[in-house]
C-alpha cells in the first residue's frame, strides 16, 4: 500500500489537485505523516486478514494481477498528465511487489496467465 501511494499521491495532489496537503513533504508535497498512515493502516489490514484467516494460508493466484491492474490507475494518471519523475518511481515500486509475489510461487502466476488466454 505504501508502495502503491507512490504514484497515487502525486496523480492526485500533482496532475489532478483532488487533494493538497498542508505542509511541503519531500515527495511531491507528501508528508512523512502520509506515509506513516499507510504502513499503519495496511498493517492493521495485515492483522485482519491473518485473524480472518485463522492460521490457513490465504493465498491468491489472482492477488499480483490485482495489484498491478490497481497500480496502472495512478501510473496511468501520472503518465498522462507529465508527472514523468512519480510514474518512474512508481513504476519501479509497483514492479517490486508484483516480482516477488511471483517469485514466492511462480506456478500460480503461470496458472493465472493461463486463464486469461482465449
Amino acid at each position: 500500500m505504501v508502495l502503491w501511494d507512490v504514484s497515487l499521491d502525486p496523480a492526485m495532489n500533482e496532475a489532478f489537485p483532488f487533494w493538497e496537503y498542508d505542509v511541503n513533504g519531500f515527495f511531491f508535497g507528501m508528508p512523512l505523516s502520509n506515509w506513516v498512515g499507510w504502513a499503519v493502516v495496511t498493517f492493521v489490514i495485515l492483522v485482519g486478514y491473518e485473524y480472518i484467516a485463522g492460521g490457513r494460508p490465504m493465498h491468491n493466484e489472482w492477488a499480483p494481477w490485482v495489484y498491478a491492474l490497481n497500480c496502472i490507475f495512478p501510473l496511468s494518471i501520472c503518465l498522462l498528465r507529465d508527472v514523468y519523475l512519480a510514474a518512474l518511481i512508481g513504476g519501479l515500486a509497483t514492479l517490486i511487489p508484483f516480482v516477488l509475489l511471483w517469485r514466492a510461487n511462480p506456478a500460480s502466476l503461470r496458472r493465472a496467465v493461463a486463464l486469461l488466454r482465449p
